[in-house]
């Protein structure tokens, strides 16, 4: 197994077939990426991805207040508990 490989391994590197395909298909995956990046930058700067992250941020205060007012009532109604408890 490991002598076959050896022997794939050296006859694709000295083939220029191989290597020509090798050399186009990383160009290929480069241009992918460059203008994979440059749709991702173009999303982000978008108006729709604006008007997300603020509506995002809007929600996010939202749930911020409604937790501090359910945790101010969460600790009222304990002291009423713990007061009830006393008196009894």
């Amino acid at each position: 197994n490991w002598l076959a490989n050896e022997v794939i391994v050296k006859s694709l590197a000295r083939s220029e077939a191989f290597q020509k395909m090798a050399v186009k298909t990383h160009q290929h995956v480069q241009t992918v990426k460059k203008e994979g990046f440059k749709a991702v930058e173009d999303i982000q700067s978008s108006d729709t991805a604006r008007l997300a992250k603020e509506k995002l941020s809007e929600h996010a205060k939202t749930a911020s207040t409604f937790k501090d007012a359910f945790m101010r009532n969460i600790k009222e109604e304990y002291k009423k508990l713990e007061e009830a408890g006393r008196r009894q």
